[in-house]
């Protein structure tokens, strides 16, 4: 058979769908029932349909409680003056290793 990648950055990087793709606006994810309403088939990364992942729900959980314990324990912030870039292997990374300060919320020391 013929492997075929889907890129979904093509679509994330087309003024035509997402206004200003360069700049960093979350509340475009949001469902607010506005004009600009980002596709729900646009971004299907566990497939959809009959055919579709049999582990979403679990992967989806994990990843809820994960960031829900990590964000409640700490505090993350980019080091200053760190700019991160992108680099393109089937799917996009960072160009270097990230830099980021764990604050712990509960004594405020740095990890």
């Amino acid at each position: 058979g013929t492997h075929v990648d889907l890129n979904p950055s093509v679509h994330f990087m087309d003024e035509n769908i997402f206004p200003e793709p360069e700049k960093n606006i979350p509340e475009r994810w949001m469902r607010e029932g506005t004009e600009k309403d980002v596709h729900p088939y646009l971004l299907t990364p566990f497939g959809h349909g009959t055919r579709m992942c049999a582990g979403r729900r679990f992967a989806e959980q994990d990843l809820y409680v994960l960031l829900a314990r990590i964000i409640g324990r700490y505090k993350l912030e980019m080091c200053p003056g760190e700019t991160v870039g992108q680099t393109y292997h089937t799917l996009l990374f960072p160009d270097k290793p990230l830099r980021i300060k764990f604050i712990d919320r509960l004594g405020g020391k740095e990890s």
